[in-house]
């Protein structure tokens, strides 16, 4: 396929055909399912067309905003969340200022012309009461700040104490200068900081303690602790069942009896938090506005809204418990029920009533969501880096047999993930599994969720048969094969794929390998397979074997440059409509 032809294709999938909701087998989260609980009379119009690299030079952003609430009634609150933009809103060499006061932009991830794709933003915003305040979003030329960034010199001044206890396996302590070497710097500047620290647990092998930790400039600190088991090669996993505690400032914020099976994790939360701060919890939600997160392609378009008191609503988690189910609702709690199951679709019902309603009991079931995610067996760390793997460096190893991932493949050479003990938990089945972590890294901008989407694309590609039929090695290729990877689950592991693919870039020594180069470029190599194979399977048609006598690739603007098969059963299953605009 042609590069132009190409990146079409993938800018598409990337954006999850975002038209519609898919209706097929076992998916979830489509209009006629929600329909009757949509408030009536909703119309949106057409969505302006960026018309490319130089577009957004203007100052205002049509319909780029947020809200910021308390839902404690507290009239100034420190706030971070993530933000999508459209390609071309704010295009290289400008920044985004807002109408109430200083906002910080961290950009994460760009669209292929430059322009700001993703970001973390963070400020201090006044509210009234337990009401939202909408701060609009405009694009400015960038500036030289002379503001210095919030170090970890403000944990020590604060005099912050994190400990996690988790039973006999250990203590870990972070205090004083154990704030001076964080294991990723998330977040730099004078409005807010993010840092990423870990320990092992005592002498364990495989139990690591993480936390995300968040500064503000005026001392605000905020915390999400959690606990994971899951190294990729390290012998003998196995669960670790004790008494998980979590502690800050020498108060004690959670504790519960936790069996962490292998490969799983859960942030030691419990209860309505949604993390730890290290005053009073101010309730903060901040939200991007749902219509021109929508308009970005970067989630599907849903077309209404939610009534209040809809079952849909009234049926979403408030409270959290290490490892709970949440919203994940599969018959019997095994992902591999057959039939309609609401968290299977582009993305699970649960996230979608994120999209079509604003009311905060959403924001929060997200977040929740997204940290029940940890409890399937999924995450394998590559205990070389501390990171999701590399598809390169593990052409040829799978996960074994037995090990809570359903219909796993072979290894061509018997390279397999160390068989683990002490139990499986809830079992993965790419044919109905679901989207983990990304619609709430899209709203949260944390870390955490971040690598939740890469730990789900990591364990598809190493659930997946190494041979020629199925992903061939470290090109990760996404192919059907009878008996082996069915369309849909090729279909899944396309979705956890592209998603993958908003995963930040950088290029700095210190930061985070991003997975995203990787999941573009495995995305290219699967597109391109998946072409030769419909015009291979198509050479009985003398259209397409004049095509495929003429070039390897499909002629530019030809109408033989549809999806292939694979892929176009997004397109079969989506609705072609056009994203709500912004007002």
């Amino acid at each position: 396929m042609i590069d132009n032809k190409r990146r079409t294709f993938l800018r598409t999938s990337s954006a999850l055909a975002a038209t519609g909701a898919l209706t097929a087998c076992g998916a979830g989260s489509s209009p006629e399912e929600l329909g009757n609980q949509f408030a009536s009379g909703v119309v949106f119009s057409e969505v302006p067309t960026p018309t490319g690299p130089g577009t957004g030079t203007a100052a205002t952003v049509p319909g780029a905003r947020f809200t910021v609430m308390s839902t404690t009634g507290q009239s100034s609150v420190p706030f971070c969340l993530g933000f999508a933009f459209r390609r071309g809103d704010v295009i290289s060499g400008r920044t985004v200022v807002s109408d109430k006061g200083t906002l910080q932009m961290t950009v994460k991830n760009r669209w292929p012309d430059g322009s700001v794709k993703f970001a973390v933003l963070a400020g201090q915003a006044a509210v009234s009461g337990t009401a939202a305040t909408t701060i609009n979003v405009s694009s400015a030329a960038a500036t030289t700040t002379t503001a210095a960034a919030i170090t970890t010199a403000a944990l020590k001044t604060g005099g912050a104490v994190a400990e996690v206890t988790c039973g006999a396996f250990g203590t870990v302590l972070w205090e004083n200068t154990a704030w001076d070497t964080p294991f990723q710097t998330w977040v730099s500047g004078p409005a807010m900081s993010s840092f990423i620290y870990r320990k092992r647990v005592g002498t364990d092998t495989h139990l690591v303690a993480w936390l995300e930790v968040r500064v503000w400039a005026n001392g605000a600190i905020e915390m999400l602790p959690w606990i994971e088991n899951g190294f990729l090669r390290v012998a003998a996993p196995k669960n670790k069942s004790a008494t998980f505690t979590f502690k800050l400032n020498r108060t004690q914020r959670m504790s519960a009896l936790i069996d962490l099976k292998h490969h799983t994790r859960t942030p030691l939360i419990k209860g309505a938090a949604l993390s730890y701060w290290a005053a009073t919890d101010m309730g903060v939600i901040a939200r991007q506005d749902s219509a021109y997160l929508q308009s970005t392609g970067l989630v599907p378009s849903y077309f209404g809204q939610l009534a209040a008191g809809a079952a849909v609503l009234n049926g979403l988690v408030t409270t959290y418990t290490p490892l709970q189910a949440g919203n994940f609702y599969y018959d019997e709690d095994n992902m591999a029920s057959s039939g309609y199951q609401t968290p299977i679709g582009m993305l699970p019902q649960h996230d979608v009533a994120y999209l079509i309603s604003d009311l905060p009991v959403t924001y929060g079931a997200l977040v929740r969501n997204g940290f029940s995610a940890g409890r399937w067996a999924i995450h394998y760390r590559d205990e070389t880096t501390n990171r999701p793997l590399r598809f390169s460096r593990y052409p040829t190893l799978n996960i074994g047999d037995n090990e809570g991932f359903k219909d796993v493949g072979g290894s061509t050479n018997g390279q397999y993930t160390p068989t683990p003990t002490g139990g499986n938990p809830p079992g993965w089945d790419v044919a109905h599994s679901p989207s983990v972590g990304f619609l709430a890294y899209l709203a949260t901008g944390r870390w955490y969720f971040m690598e939740e989407v890469q730990f789900a694309t990591t364990a598809n590609y190493l659930g997946n048969g190494d041979n020629e039929f199925l992903r061939t090695g470290s090109k990760g290729l996404v192919q059907s094969a009878v008996g082996a990877w069915q369309t849909r689950s090729c279909a899944w592991d396309w979705r956890a794929r592209v998603q993958a693919c908003a995963s930040p870039r950088t290029t700095t020594p210190h930061c985070v390998p991003s997975l995203s180069p990787r999941s573009k470029r495995t995305s290219n190599t699967s597109t391109a397979a998946m072409w030769r194979r419909r015009t291979t399977r198509s050479a009985g048609s003398s259209q397409a074997k004049a095509t495929t006598t003429r070039s390897a690739s499909p002629p530019h603007g030809s109408r033989t440059s549809l999806p292939p098969p694979s892929a176009i059963r997004y397109r079969w299953a989506c609705r072609s409509r056009r994203p709500p605009a912004p007002s």
